[in-house]
């Protein structure tokens, strides 16, 4: 009961660091120290779906499965677990081609939103301290609708 109990954590854990790679980067524009964080993981996991590697969490799940007496599944954690949600019918075929996939759309979304970051930040630096500065709004003659007398 222990080591399934551990096992179903470590299944929480990996959920949350692949939400957190998804996302990571939009926390980033808010707090920029995220990217201290997420930048090497987001790197991490667009090489290991590029290349073919395991995440550690992969095999100790398993592991901790296998000491509570129950069995492994066969393939990733995205192949068995967030595959069949997204794509039930494509599920477990073509596993490296769907991996590699994976490792673009990530590698693409991440290139994209860090660079969409960079491009304000240099523009913040370079422009100008005598840009365009919002001023006084000046006033407009009201004219008056009652006649004088």
């Amino acid at each position: 009961m222990f080591y399934r109990r551990l096992a179903d954590l470590v299944v929480v854990f990996h959920l949350l660091v692949a939400l957190f790679n998804l996302v990571g980067a939009v926390l980033v524009m808010v707090q920029p120290w995220i990217a201290l964080v997420h930048l090497p993981l987001a790197i991490w996991v667009c090489a290991a779906h590029l290349v073919g590697w395991t995440c550690p969490l992969t095999p100790l799940e398993k592991h901790l499965r296998e000491l509570a007496g129950r069995q492994g599944y066969p393939g990733s954690f995205v192949d068995h677990y967030l595959w069949p949600l997204f794509a039930p019918s494509v599920a477990s075929k073509n596993s490296r081609k769907t991996a590699i996939a994976i490792g673009i759309v990530l590698g693409t979304m991440q290139l994209l939103l860090y660079g969409f970051m960079v491009v304000n930040l240099m523009d913040d630096y370079f422009r100008p301290p005598d840009a365009w500065q919002p001023g006084p709004v000046p006033a407009l003659p009201i004219p008056s609708a009652l006649p004088k007398s």
